[in-house]
């Protein structure tokens, strides 16, 4: 949702339009863009090192690392543009990610402009919709997945489905014992959020905090947990926070006393704290 300050500046360099709408790239000072129909960046990266979390929204998503440090099965609802799995595949040699878009197009220009491989063991790219993904996979797989990441947006903003209650439920019902949920949301007054938020609440109960990265029309990160995971005060996460920083040069500190702000009165009620990694 960011307005990149050099956006006239930028040049384009592939456009072009399938039945959802426009999907355009746009490339300034080894910074690659993609936009749909609006001029608001859906995702970048730095050229020469793509693992490089360009946009600040992605930054916050990865303080999902705070409650799963070490994720080894990955869920990514929306493609875009493929800066999250840059970064999970240098960061996590281990893990593998199973990537859900609904459009085809999105999947090639990811390809041929964002770097993302086209054959790799670690990676499994499915063409569908979301919400039937989710389903067929609770049929089909006992696997469970340690973070989900939900970031589907259409041309008019979020995804219907952040406030589809039976899709919630499906996704929480894929995590892990310990795995975590992490969406993408917006906060501007045609979005509703705080309605969406209620949605939220009633299938994650409290087990669930937000990050609001401003007061209105910016995004909105919700970190939701699976029913077994025992959500600690944030200032036991201090030390993880710190490391992470170190080694992967994220201010996640500085989000997690966000997060503790923004969720004071959640957090003043949880009293217990159990290291679960």
């Amino acid at each position: 949702m960011v307005d990149l300050a050099y956006i006239n500046q930028e040049r384009i360099i592939h456009e072009s339009e399938d039945r959802f709408g426009k999907i355009v790239v746009k490339e300034y000072a080894q910074i690659r863009s993609l936009y749909f129909d609006d001029e608001k960046t859906q995702s970048s990266i730095f050229i020469p090192h793509p693992s490089v979390l360009v946009l600040h929204y992605t930054q916050v998503m990865m303080s999902a690392l705070l409650f799963k440090p070490e994720p080894k099965r990955v869920l990514l609802l929306g493609l875009g543009g493929g800066g999250i799995i840059h970064f999970l595949l240098k960061a996590f040699p281990l893990v593998h990610i199973d990537i859900v878009e609904l459009r085809d197009d999105v999947i090639e220009v990811s390809h041929n402009y964002f770097e993302l491989p086209i054959d790799s063991s670690r990676l499994s790219i499915y063409c569908c919709d979301a919400k039937q993904y989710v389903k067929e996979r609770l049929t089909k797989s006992n696997e469970k997945y340690d973070m989900i990441f939900i970031d589907i947006f259409d041309k008019h903003g979020p995804s219907e489905l952040n406030a589809d209650s039976n899709f919630l439920s499906s996704c929480k019902a894929l995590l892990s014992e310990t795995g975590v949920i992490t969406s993408n949301l917006w906060n501007r007054k045609t979005d509703h959020y705080a309605l969406l938020f209620r949605k939220y609440r009633k299938v994650f109960a409290d087990n669930i905090i937000d990050l609001k990265l401003g007061y209105l029309n910016s995004n909105v990160i919700v970190f939701a947990f699976s029913p077994s995971y025992k959500l600690g005060k944030m200032c036991c996460y201090r030390d993880e926070a710190t490391k992470l920083k170190q080694k992967y040069g994220i201010d996640i500190p500085f989000f997690m006393d966000l997060i503790q702000k923004q969720n004071f009165s959640l957090m003043s009620r949880v009293k217990k704290f159990v290291r679960l990694a």
